[in-house]
């Protein structure tokens, strides 16, 4: 039981690196966004209980190909090497490409 004097724990367990990882690919797009370089995105979320999408904006056509592009670097963790590990965050916008 909490004691009313007691603080409320808002994030009882440490989030793992991947959790960490995700949040910095969300700044990085919210901020591009902010600053005017995302007309279009599509988003989908993994939890424990399942996944969630949503999309925003009307560049059907390339996000339909960043889809396709995003499928297969799925398929080549799925089922060519597993899951690899990762050498750091990396930024999810490249320069020279916004």
């Amino acid at each position: 039981m909490i004691r009313s004097d007691s603080p409320i724990p808002l994030n009882p367990v440490p989030m793992s690196d991947d959790q960490k990882d995700c949040i910095d690919k969300l700044e990085q797009c919210l901020e591009q966004a902010r600053l005017g370089n995302v007309f279009t995105i599509g988003i989908i979320v993994c939890m424990r209980t399942g996944f969630a999408t949503t999309i925003g904006g009307t560049d059907a056509g390339s996000l339909n190909l960043g889809c396709d592009a995003l499928k297969t670097r799925i398929l080549e963790r799925v089922t060519d090497e597993g899951v690899k590990p990762r050498g750091g965050m990396s930024a999810i916008i490249k320069a020279g490409r916004a």
